[in-house]
């Protein structure tokens, strides 16, 4: 894996695809957000219109505006996770960190001990799985300390 990145590139050109099917129902969920936050806003401007001339009284007013607080927390929370969704690295970076990060492991080894070889794969191996005839290995490139 080390040696040859792209065993790597080929599984995260996957994870990619799926992402890219994920994104269409992201962006189409984030326009719902949206409409939902323009929705609560026109409705509050109501409430506030309808007390103002005297169809709303405080106890009510206080009570639909706190009705709308929830709803607006809500639909700005999912609002949020849906934008931290979205800023996910590029592929093209992706891809450049794991061949730059595979480039300098592989330089690095030969000067390596067998015992601190083990080590990196302890670090770099989250699981082997067995299927049959069939091995995954499932494993994380640690981030890298300071801007790509």
């Amino acid at each position: 894996m080390i040696l040859d990145p792209a065993i790597v590139v080929e599984q995260t050109k996957q994870k990619e695809q799926e992402a890219a099917s994920k994104a269409v129902l992201s962006e189409c969920e984030i326009k719902e957000v949206e409409q939902g936050l323009e929705k609560v806003d026109e409705e509050e401007r109501r409430i506030l219109e309808a007390y103002r001339t005297g169809v709303l009284t405080p106890a009510i007013l206080g009570r639909e505006l706190e009705q709308l607080k929830v709803r607006r927390d809500a639909l700005v929370q999912r609002q949020a996770e849906l934008n931290a969704q979205s800023q996910k690295p590029s592929p093209q970076i992706i891809r450049r960190t794991i061949y730059d990060y595979c480039r300098q492991t592989a330089e690095r080894l030969a000067a390596l001990t067998e015992s601190e070889r083990q080590r990196i794969l302890q670090l770099l191996i989250e699981a082997v799985i067995f299927k049959g005839d069939q091995v995954t290995i499932r494993g994380f490139i640690p981030p890298q300390d300071g801007p790509t």
